[in-house]
C-alpha cells in the first residue's frame, strides 16, 4: 500500500477492530504496517485549538457524563453534561481501553466525511431527536461540534466548534480526562453502535444512553435526601467499589500489597466515607475483599489455599444448582440465553477483560434457573471473587475464551435437555480446568514493579 492507503487503513481500523486489540501495535499488525507508522498517523492527525483549550477549562472543576452523540451527513456532534465536583478530588480518568473507544468516536468523523453518504429519512429523524435532546439540557451541558454540524434550537448548552477534523481529533486529550466511572460504560455501548454504523454504511449514527430500568409496580421514587440508603443503593456501592478496585489495579493506580483506605475509595467514587465503609464490610462478609482493622482494603494476590477452597465450593454449589435446574425445566432460560449471547459477542470482539465478567454473569443466571433461594447468590459471590482474583493476576491470566464459550453453551444445552449427568460433568470439568490453570499461574515467578509479569 502507498502512504495514503496506509493512512486510511490506520484511521479506519478502530471502526472494525475491538478496543481490546486497538492499541497502536494492534492496529499496525492488523493493517500490515509498522508501529511507528501507525503512531505517526495518529500524531499528525491532532491539532490544538481554542475549542480544546476551552473544553479543558470547562472540565477542570466538574465531573462529566456522556449524554449523546450524532454523526450524520452534515457533521459530527458530541453532547456532555457537567456535574458539580464539590471539594472532593477528581475521579480517575479514562483507562486505556476507554481511551481507545474515545479515539474510535473521534476518528469516525474522518470516515463520515470521506464516505459522504447522502442524507435519508432516518438521518433527518436522528437530527431532530438530537436537537430535542440538546434543547432539554440546562446550561451545564457542553456541545462539541464540527464546523458544519447543526446547532441546537432553544438549547442552552455551551457550543464549541472545531474548524476541521484535525481540531476535532485534538479534543482527544481533554476528553481523556473524563471520569471512567461515568463515561467508561457509555463509551463501550457507543463503540458497538459506531461499529454497526460503519459496517452497514448508514447515513447517520445517533447514540443516547440506554434508559434506566423502570421502578417496580407499586413503588414510587422518593428523593434520596429524604430516605435512608436502600438495599439496592447498598448493592450499588458494593458494585462500584469492586469496579473501582479492579480498574485501579488494571490502570496501575494500585499495586499488589497496597492498602486502600475508606477515604481514598470515597474520594475516588465521590461517595461518603460511611457509605463506602458499609460497602467494604458487606464485600468482606462475602469474601470478595479483605478489610483491615484500619478500615482499609488490602490488595493481595490469592494463595493456593484460596484457589483450592474457592473452586471446591463452586463445584459443590454448582452441582446442586444444575441438578435442580435440569429437573425444573426452562424457567429463567431467557436470561441465561441473553447472558450467553453477550459472552459470545464479547469473545468475537476480542474483549478478553470483559469475557471473565460475562462468564460470571452467565454462571449466576444459570444457577438462578435452579429455583433455589440461597445457592444462586453464593455462586454469584464466588464468581465475583474469581473475577477479582483474575484482575490481580493481571495480563498473565489468559484462559482460552473459546473453551469458556464451549463449556457454557454445553451447560445451557444440557439444562434445557434435562441431562443432569452431562451438565454436572461439564461443570466439574470447567471447575477442574479453571483451578488447574490458576494454580499453575501461582507457581510461575512474578517479576516487575507490581509483582506481575
Amino acid at each position: 500500500m502507498d502512504g495514503g492507503a496506509v493512512r486510511e487503513a490506520v484511521l479506519a481500523a478502530p471502526l472494525w477492530l475491538p478496543a481490546a486489540r486497538c492499541s497502536t501495535r494492534g492496529i499496525a499488525r492488523a493493517v500490515g504496517t509498522s508501529q511507528s507508522t501507525a503512531s505517526r498517523v495518529w500524531r499528525d492527525l491532532r491539532r490544538p485549538s481554542i475549542a480544546a483549550d476551552t473544553l479543558a477549562g470547562l472540565l477542570a472543576d466538574a465531573d462529566v457524563e456522556l449524554v449523546g452523540a450524532l454523526l450524520g451527513p452534515t457533521g459530527s456532534s458530541l453532547l456532555l453534561r457537567r456535574r458539580a465536583r464539590g471539594s472532593r478530588r477528581p475521579l480517575a480518568a479514562l483507562g486505556p481501553v476507554s481511551r481507545r473507544r474515545l479515539r474510535t468516536l473521534l476518528v469516525a468523523e474522518h470516515a463520515r466525511a470521506r464516505n459522504g453518504v447522502p442524507a435519508d429519512e432516518i438521518a433527518g429523524e436522528h437530527r431532530a431527536r438530537f436537537r430535542r435532546l440538546i434543547a432539554r439540557e440546562r446550561n451545564d451541558a457542553v456541545l462539541l461540534a464540527t464546523s458544519d454540524a447543526p446547532a441546537a434550537d432553544g438549547g442552552s448548552a455551551a457550543v464549541l466548534r472545531c474548524a476541521d477534523e484535525r481540531e476535532w481529533f485534538g479534543l482527544f486529550e481533554p476528553l481523556s480526562q473524563l471520569p471512567e466511572q461515568f463515561v467508561g460504560e457509555p463509551l463501550a455501548d457507543l463503540e458497538k453502535r459506531l461499529h454497526h454504523w460503519y459496517e452497514h454504511g448508514e447515513a447517520s449514527c445517533l447514540w443516547t444512553p440506554p434508559a434506566p430500568p423502570e421502578p417496580a409496580p407499586g413503588k414510587s421514587e422518593a428523593p434520596s435526601s429524604l430516605v435512608a440508603p436502600s438495599e439496592s443503593e447498598e448493592s450499588s456501592i458494593e458494585d462500584e467499589l469492586l469496579v473501582s478496585i479492579r480498574t485501579g489495579i488494571a490502570e496501575g493506580s494500585f499495586e499488589i500489597g497496597d492498602e486502600l483506605s475508606d477515604r481514598v475509595l470515597a474520594d475516588r467514587l465521590g461517595a461518603g466515607q460511611g457509605r463506602v465503609r458499609r460497602g467494604m464490610h458487606a464485600l468482606a462478609e462475602e469474601g470478595l475483599i479483605t478489610v483491615t482493622a484500619e478500615n482499609s482494603v488490602a490488595v493481595r494476590l490469592p494463595t493456593k489455599a484460596d484457589v483450592v477452597e474457592m473452586y471446591a465450593a463452586r463445584q459443590a454449589l454448582g452441582t446442586i444448582a444444575l441438578r435442580s435446574a435440569c429437573r425444573r425445566g426452562t424457567a429463567g432460560a431467557r436470561e441465561a440465553r441473553a447472558a450467553l449471547d453477550a459472552l459470545a459477542e464479547c469473545i468475537r470482539e476480542g474483549d478478553t477483560a470483559r469475557t471473565q465478567r460475562l462468564d460470571a454473569e452467565f454462571q449466576t443466571a444459570l444457577a438462578q434457573m435452579s429455583g433455589l433461594s440461597r445457592i444462586p447468590g453464593l455462586i454469584g459471590s464466588f464468581a465475583k471473587q474469581l473475577v477479582m482474583f483474575i484482575t490481580l493476576m493481571g495480563p498473565r491470566y489468559a484462559y482460552p475464551t473459546g473453551e469458556i464459550l464451549e463449556q457454557d453453551a454445553g451447560l445451557l444445552a444440557s439444562v434445557l435437555e434435562h441431562d443432569q449427568d452431562r451438565a454436572v460433568a461439564i461443570w466439574r470439568e470447567k471447575m477442574g480446568r479453571g483451578a488447574e490453570y490458576m494454580l499453575d499461574l501461582l507457581d510461575e515467578p512474578r517479576t516487575g514493579p507490581r509483582g506481575l509479569v
